[in-house]
């Protein structure tokens, strides 16, 4: 494919040095411009021998084709070239749009811009020639007008403009059956779902590692604070200045007190967050949302921690309530210790 557009665009060079030939032969009143003139005769003569020697290696499919339809294959192949040139520079562009924006150097974005236009020009001329002999219908199609720089440099890598059903050279069933590429796309997009799952699966054993390290952290500076560990002293001081409270300033360790409450506080409060997270995680288990072997094992013995310690103060409140209700029980029955013997336990019959 690459070898079929070298050679029609050195045909359409030949074309365009042999008018620009003719065109100088009609000024050659001097020297100079005789000269010139010369000089495009032997490029063309090159360019020419190079055809020669080209046509030999051209054969196959192209070789048995119709007049006509060698020629609309000969301007799609320009067009696809003319394309593949501009997705080129797009690339290009995309890569170096953030130099260009911070070069202060006017000349270099100038020269730029001229390539970039020179080629939205080759292209746009290509793509209104094949249209015009091979698909006049869509000439007039919004899709199919002409475009500058400045909208060349609003479209992305993924616009539509990238993907046209008339660019495709193969006849393959992939390239021309609407059931065969509808498919293709489908297949593409659970690609891209997958590739969406495995970046939240990734987000998601990040989340849970920030979990367990923060709360390692809090269990660790906590145990610290209760040591009174002076390697807080620092810390201390920068979050709570020069304590005045009464009953803290005159009490050993009243900071460290301060701090332990505050850690206590925020222990609690991200203890109850990963029990909600390990909520959502279980059902995300249960309908195989997720795997296992994505979760980190830190995970699962941490919340094996958390449901311990709520299940010990659960069973200890449990005993409290109980041992307070016995408590009332026995407090009423001495208030109503009952009947004396010497009350009457029937009324006197009439």
């Amino acid at each position: 494919m690459e070898k079929l557009a070298v050679f029609f665009e050195r045909e359409e060079l030949l074309k365009s040095s042999a008018d620009l030939f003719l065109y100088t032969l009609e000024l050659s009143n001097s020297n100079g411009n005789r000269a010139r003139a010369m000089n495009i005769l032997q490029d063309i003569q090159l360019l020419q021998r190079a055809q020669e020697n080209e046509v030999s290696s051209i054969g196959g499919d192209f070789s048995d084709l119709s007049p006509q339809d060698k020629e609309q294959q000969r301007q799609k192949i320009l067009l696809w070239s003319a394309k593949s040139a501009l997705f080129k520079v797009a690339i290009e562009l995309q890569a170096e749009t953030q130099p260009m924006r911070a070069s202060k150097d006017r000349g270099e974005r100038l020269a730029k811009k001229n390539g970039v236009v020179k080629a939205i020009q080759t292209f746009c001329d290509c793509r209104a020639s094949y249209l015009r002999n091979f698909a006049p219908e869509d000439l007039q199609l919004a899709k199919n007008k002409l475009f500058g720089y400045k909208e060349f440099m609003k479209m992305g890598l993924n616009h539509p403009f990238w993907n046209d059903g008339y660019m495709c050279l193969s006849k393959d069933p992939w390239a021309v059956d609407p059931v065969v590429r509808t498919g293709i796309h489908a297949m593409l997009g659970l690609d891209c779902a997958n590739e969406e799952i495995i970046q939240l699966q990734v987000e998601l054993r990040r989340s849970l590692s920030w979990g367990i390290s923060h709360w390692n952290q809090l269990k660790q500076i906590i145990d610290k604070s209760l040591e009174r560990d002076s390697q807080l002293d620092s810390c201390l001081k920068q979050a709570f200045g020069e304590v005045q409270l009464a009953g803290v300033s005159n009490r050993p360790g009243g900071t460290y007190q301060l701090l332990g409450g505050d850690l206590c506080f925020a222990w609690v409060d991200h203890e109850g967050l990963m029990i909600n997270w390990n909520d959502t995680i279980s059902k995300m288990l249960e309908t195989k949302l997720i795997s296992r072997e994505i979760l980190p094992d830190e995970w699962f013995h941490m919340i094996e921690s958390l449901m311990c310690t709520i299940g010990t103060k659960s069973s200890s409140a449990d005993v409290q309530l109980e041992q307070a209700v016995l408590q009332q029980q026995h407090s009423d029955g001495e208030e109503n210790e009952g009947p004396n013997e010497d009350d009457d336990l029937f009324e006197d019959e009439d």
